[in-house]
């Protein structure tokens, strides 16, 4: 199953973390939030619900504090971490593409501007 759980992790981008942070039942630091840990090891319902509020600074935050400590990184708080970072880069996307239809507008409004200006000075 860690093999598993390893490859799913090399799908979803976290190739660069070891594969004990996909194994089941990974231990988790007590650092931004108290951990409140259920019996067979795993994060409990209630901290991931307030974790999926994280931004991506402090998930990204809580995960170096947790190298730091020499900690694994649990699989749900992985899977987290690249959640937020793809829709981090999402939103960059169509941030980009936004300004970028916005700047061609901007020029095609320009150019029927100046078009038309020349065409009422031909008018007259």
């Amino acid at each position: 199953t860690s093999l598993v759980l390893s490859h799913l992790g090399n799908l979803m981008g976290l190739s660069q973390h070891p594969p004990a942070v996909f194994q089941k039942g990974a231990p988790v630091a007590q650092a931004q939030v108290v951990a409140a840990v259920n019996g067979s090891g795993g994060i409990s319902a209630a901290l991931l619900s307030n974790m999926q509020n994280w931004k991506l600074n402090q998930l990204e935050a809580h995960v170096q504090m947790l190298r730091e400590t020499n900690q694994a990184i649990p699989q749900p708080i992985a899977m987290l971490l690249a959640d937020a970072r793809r829709k981090e880069e999402k939103r960059t996307a169509k941030r980009v593409a936004n300004r970028k239809s916005a700047c061609t507008s901007r020029a095609r409004k320009k150019a029927l501007v100046e078009e038309m200006t020349r065409t009422n000075a031909r008018l007259k």
